[in-house]
């Protein structure tokens, strides 16, 4: 199951890009990479996470916890 989106979205449900189930499925590392702006240039964390799930679990947890990057991706492995 992948559940994407707010809570009470009204978006259509449909097929998962292959993409993301590629992305989803790559052997790590995975880094997480930040900016403040739609603008700003891409920032890579060193710090390292063993699945795609991890590295967007700790994004997001870091969004949470401080919110002076605005806008974070999970970068593919090198």
């Amino acid at each position: 199951m992948l559940l994407v989106g707010d809570v009470g979205s009204t978006l259509a449900v449909g097929d998962v890009p292959e993409e993301l189930l590629d992305a989803l499925q790559r052997p790590g590392p995975h880094h997480v990479e930040l900016r403040l702006t739609a603008g700003s240039p891409w920032e890579r964390h060193p710090d390292e996470h063993e699945t795609y799930a991890d590295a967007a679990f700790w994004a997001v947890r870091r969004q949470e916890r401080n919110g002076d990057n605005r806008i974070a991706r999970i970068a593919p492995p090198a």
